[in-house]
Order: C-alpha cells, then sequence, then structure tokens
C-alpha cells in the first residue's frame, strides 16, 4: 500500500471495478487513508498506459472532451 514518500498507492482498488465489488472495498480504503492524514492518496487502475485504462473503463473510443 505504501509506495514511499507520501502517495498512499492503492493498486488494490482493481477490485473495485469488477461487477461483484462490495462497498466496504471503498469502506475500507477511505478508512486507510483517514488514518494516514500526511500522505497524498494515489489511485492506479492499471499499470498500462492511459489509452488501455479509458479502453477497459469506457467505451471502445472513449470521448476526450
Amino acid at each position: 500500500m505504501y509506495a514511499g514518500g507520501r502517495a498512499a498507492l492503492g493498486l488494490y482498488l482493481r477490485a473495485a471495478a469488477r461487477p461483484q465489488a462490495e462497498p466496504q472495498i471503498f469502506r475500507d480504503h477511505f478508512e486507510t487513508l483517514a488514518r494516514h492524514p500526511g500522505h497524498w492518496p494515489c489511485i492506479s487502475f492499471c499499470n498500462h498506459d492511459i489509452m488501455r485504462t479509458a479502453t477497459r473503463f469506457g467505451a471502445a473510443r472513449p470521448s476526450h472532451g
């Protein structure tokens, strides 16, 4: 979860994109952030380029405007 410096890296939130995701995933995340008020949250949806993320979470031809 901790990536060094002051960035809390929440890669586990990728699980939240799944259809069976439970609200507890989000509660846990925000409770963790609350325990570390000096850190900056950084949510990463994937380790690929932005276009790939947009096409996985959005339409085949995402709007950029």
